[in-house]
């Protein structure tokens, strides 16, 4: 189960760990599917969303300090002075549940070509990855790039 440790975080960067929540169900459409199961997904995936969107505030809790590219931005801001993160991973986010919504919307109600009765399954595979990809780079530079914290001393009796 690789969700659980990305809701360890989901009070420090809640609009990352919500994203990669939605994508790793979303990878699972082809089997969702096949065993009848979407009406459950559409279901536990929009109310999940609107929750965590809600409760969570994950818009408005995504400036570059909350998203941690704090250090992100003081390495680039030589060359792209004017670049707001924030706004860039917020408009990648609500284009990827678009891209999502209209893949599941196509898995389910079209029929893929019969020289390619896959197709589906591969795009949402190739979705998934990317998105995994982009997710493994943003935790590694998070991980990388925080400024480590000062040891606290040994008490010693």
């Amino acid at each position: 189960m690789f969700y659980r440790p990305v809701c360890l975080v989901i009070n420090e960067i809640p609009l990352i760990a919500i994203w990669f929540l939605l994508t790793s169900t979303f990878s699972m459409l082809p089997l969702l599917v096949k065993d009848g199961l979407l009406l459950p997904y559409v279901v536990t995936s929009l109310a999940f969303l609107f929750l965590s969107l809600y409760l969570l505030s994950a818009l408005e809790r995504s400036t570059e300090e909350e998203l941690r590219l704090g250090l992100y931005r003081k390495h680039t801001q030589h060359w792209l002075p004017k670049l707001n993160l924030s706004r860039i991973i917020k408009w990648k986010f609500w284009f990827s549940l678009v891209a999502m919504a209209a893949l599941s919307f196509m898995s389910v109600w079209l029929e893929p070509p019969a020289k390619l009765p896959d197709l589906f399954p591969v795009l949402v595979s190739v979705l998934s990855f990317l998105h995994f990809l982009g997710f493994i780079i943003y935790f590694n530079l998070v991980q990388l790039m925080e400024p480590q914290r000062k040891k606290s001393p040994k008490k010693t009796n």
